[in-house]
């Protein structure tokens, strides 16, 4: 123990003074955790109870007891059990009864008793205890039933002055020698002699089942067990004599004339002397040592070692502190210790971080487990509410001597790694961050999973950094409050380096809150529109179509691309509204696509979805879309539209009512080949007879049709129309099929095949093939010579008058070889 550090302290507990007659003293003391008995040098005995109140202990007297004689009482002992008071004066032993308060037993010619407190008998209401007579022997006595019976009787070689009993064995002095006695065996043990005219007072103790301590010459103290054997180094009082010792847990005391004395049961060492006037005796009554002096009672208390620790640490004795306090916790485990020994750790701690030393402010933190938070918030830069702590004085880390930020704040986020434990993670890892961002180093933002991103805001708002904010509340999930920031870096209304547009598009692909991604539509439809595209056709749109619109009014481009997508998409329920714009933007001149006018007639003929007179308004008294309110009206009456279209000669246009409406009205087709045929400046090989012929097919009378056209018409020219018509599987048994139905209807309408085909030189040779099934031809085989110049099998020749490799159609005269 460090010199000068209290392990005890005395307090009076009790002044006996004005009870005491005028030479009467205290002599002796016993009792238990409740009761205290003081005898006094004129045969009395004082009777206390101990009570608590509001958290003190205080001794009440309860009565006093006085013996039949005025002499002084020698020893005194309290079986609790049996509320048995047991006391020698005058070489007599009384046995008084608490319960009636009566001496109910004595004994004479006994100078020594002893109780035995680990007794061989189970029955707690069975007393064992030892005797010493004037006669030279030991009585071993057992009390049953208030009745003593003696049990073995031992003759010694002189008088017994002191003795204790101890389970099976007895250690006692007698003559100038101690002894230890073997119950069992029977069997006496001399263990050393004594001067007897320099050792007026031999006294022996229990220390535990497997010990006794022995008074012996000039202050020495010896340790033997029940065997006789020594069990461990003497130690030396330095001031004899001594009156009487005991042990209690940690420690040996020992009682001098005027002094005790607190002796480590580890080392043996003196820890402490404890000097009281008068003191003449100590008891150790169930753990708490009590001393008497002449006219006081006195409790020796162990100063907790809480308060030795700081005594230490207000002299600046931090490493004796610490190693007390480690002694004590891990001589007397318990909970509550080990947390106050660490919370001592963390003070020294932070004592040696105050002090620049990182090294062993490490080591106590970790051995001390300290709250990271306790660190983080001495940093001013991170926006944490001070807590007041007990652990030391300083506010920040400005506070820290011999050492630079960056070595602080080093050390700091070191420790912080290395406690990243699960239930603290959040506010490391946001910590770590917040230190790494004052770094600059943003992007250490990736290397975190588990953010407190409330606290995380708040920092990042205190320090101005106002897209890592955006970022971190898009995380959160406060969306508008992301991007109106994000708005106001582009407007120039808040200010910083790291940030471009690239950020708002990357982020409004991402975001599921319709009403964010509406309201950042709204105004960067007027920045990129060509982002918007982007963001719109490759992204899941979340809002609804409305929101989008309302968004996009500002940009009527923006806003017919849009609605044009949803139509492209499937989505025909915003037709009207799409028509409307296209109306609005020809009648404004306003249209920046050269096809708005055929997406607007293409909306009149063939949506079902339109509110027509919505769009008939509109288009009211507007010249130029004359066509376009035709249209609006041709689903309810496609012939009159058609003749209106013909009359204005917008051909082409009624070429498209015929094309939307003419499966159910077939006759719209005729009436549009007839004009094209009228028609002086319409060839009948132009294309738009052909597309309106392929146009018809599947659901005009291809006879009637064929009958119409004139004459010359080839079948190259009509076989679009023909095998849409005819439907056949077979490509080229349709194409055959055709070429005879086509040439049929000419036959029956001139009266002859078309016979305007010249001859053409046919050369053959041994490697001649036929031109429909690429095998060799010889002479020897019936072959056809067509006049388009093939020589065919006459097997591949489907038809008379039709040519299988060019569809031309020839006379019937064939040349067979």
């Amino acid at each position: 123990m460090e010199e000068g550090t209290s392990l005890f302290e005395a307090r009076l507990a009790h002044d006996l003074t004005i009870s005491l007659e005028p030479s009467e003293v205290i002599t002796c003391i016993s009792g238990s955790a409740t009761e205290v008995f003081v005898g006094s040098s004129l045969g009395r005995i004082f009777h206390f109870r101990i009570s608590e109140k509001e958290g003190n202990r205080q001794m009440r007297p309860i009565q006093m007891i006085r013996l039949p004689i005025k002499t002084p009482i020698a020893s005194l002992d309290y079986a609790s059990a049996l509320e048995l008071l047991m006391a020698i004066a005058n070489s007599t032993l009384y046995e008084i009864s608490l319960e009636t308060k009566e001496i109910i037993n004595h004994k004479s010619e006994v100078i020594s008793f002893s109780i035995n407190n680990s007794p061989t008998n189970d029955n707690p209401f069975v007393l064992q205890f030892a005797l010493g007579t004037l006669g030279k022997k030991i009585l071993l006595m057992e009390k049953n039933n208030y009745q003593n019976e003696a049990i073995q009787r031992i003759t010694c070689p002189g008088l017994v002055l002191s003795l204790a009993y101890n389970k099976h064995s007895i250690c006692y002095s007698s003559g100038s020698e101690y002894f230890v006695y073997d119950i069992q065996r029977r069997v006496a043990i001399p263990l050393f002699p004594f001067d007897a005219q320099l050792l007026r007072r031999p006294l022996v103790s229990v220390v535990d089942q497997s010990e006794y301590l022995l008074v012996g010459m000039d202050g020495l103290c010896i340790f033997v067990s029940p065997s006789g054997a020594s069990t461990r180094p003497p130690f030396h009082i330095p001031s004899p004599p001594i009156r009487n010792f005991l042990f209690s847990q940690q420690f040996i005391y020992v009682c001098t004339d005027g002094k005790i004395y607190g002796i480590s049961n580890n080392n043996l060492r003196i820890e402490q002397v404890i000097e009281i006037d008068g003191v003449r005796t100590i008891a150790n009554l169930d753990g708490r040592i009590f001393g008497g002096s002449n006219t006081g009672i006195y409790v020796v208390e162990p100063i907790s070692w809480e308060s030795q620790v700081e005594t230490l640490l207000e002299k600046g004795k931090t490493n004796e502190a610490l190693k007390t306090a480690e002694e004590r916790v891990k001589n007397n485990f318990s909970d509550e210790g080990f947390l106050k020994l660490n919370d001592l750790r963390q003070k020294i701690g932070f004592q040696c971080f105050f002090e620049g030393n990182f090294e062993k402010a490490n080591e106590l933190f970790n051995e001390g487990e300290l709250d990271p938070f306790e660190l983080i918030q001495l940093i001013p830069e991170l926006n944490n509410d001070f807590r007041a702590t007990h652990l030391h004085n300083y506010s920040s880390i400005k506070d820290v001597q011999n050492a630079d930020q960056d070595s602080i704040i080093d050390f700091i986020k070191k420790y912080l790694v290395s406690k990243q434990r699960e239930e603290q993670k959040k506010l490391i890892e946001t910590t770590l961050l917040e230190l790494n961002i004052l770094e600059g180093k943003v992007d250490k933002i990736k290397n975190y999973d588990q953010l407190d991103l409330e606290k995380l805001e708040i920092f990042l708002n205190y320090h101005e950094k106002h897209n890592l904010r955006a970022h971190v509340l898009f995380q959160m999930k406060n969306d508008e409050k992301a991007f109106k920031i994000w708005q106001d870096l582009h407007a120039g209304r808040l200010e910083e380096t790291s940030f471009n547009l690239d950020v708002i598009v990357h982020h409004l692909q991402r975001t599921e809150n319709p009403k964010a991604f509406a309201k950042t539509l709204d105004w960067l439809c007027n920045v990129d529109s060509s982002r918007i595209k982007e963001i719109l056709n490759r992204y899941r749109c979340i809002c609804e179509p409305n929101e989008i619109l309302k968004a996009l009014e500002q940009n009527k481009d923006l806003l017919i691309w849009y609605l044009e997508g949803l139509r492209g998409n499937g989505d025909f329920n915003w037709d009207t509204t799409l028509a409307i714009h296209y109306v609005e933007m020809i009648e404004n001149d306003k249209a920046t696509d050269p096809n708005t006018h055929s997406k607007l007639r293409e909306i009149l003929l063939k949506s079902k979805q339109l509110d027509r007179g919505e769009i008939g308004e509109k288009l009211d008294n507007l010249a130029k879309l004359e066509v376009e309110k035709i249209l609006l009206e041709a689903r309810m009456n496609p012939e009159q539209a058609v003749l209106s279209l013909i009359q204005k000669r917008e051909l082409n246009v009624a070429e498209m009512v015929c094309t939307e409406f003419g499966h159910e009205n077939p006759q719209l087709g005729t009436i549009l080949l007839k004009e094209f045929l009228a028609n002086p400046n319409s060839a009948f090989s132009t294309d738009s007879i052909g597309r309106l012929l392929n146009k018809m097919a599947g659901y005009a009378n291809p006879e009637e049709i064929v009958k119409q056209l004139p004459p010359g018409t080839t079948l190259n020219e009509i076989s679009g129309f023909l095998s849409r018509s005819l439907s056949f599987v077979d490509g080229r048994r349709a194409a055959a099929d055709m070429g005879a139905y086509f040439a049929t209807i000419r036959v029956t309408k001139e009266g002859q095949p078309n016979a305007n085909f010249k001859q053409k030189p046919v050369l053959m040779d041994e490697d001649s093939t036929c031109a429909v099934c690429k095998r060799s031809v010889s002479l020897i085989e019936k072959l056809k010579i067509l006049s388009t110049g093939f020589v065919i099998h006459a097997d591949c020749m489907p038809h008379p008058h039709l040519c299988p490799v060019t569809n031309q159609i020839f006379p019937e005269q064939m040349f067979e070889p």
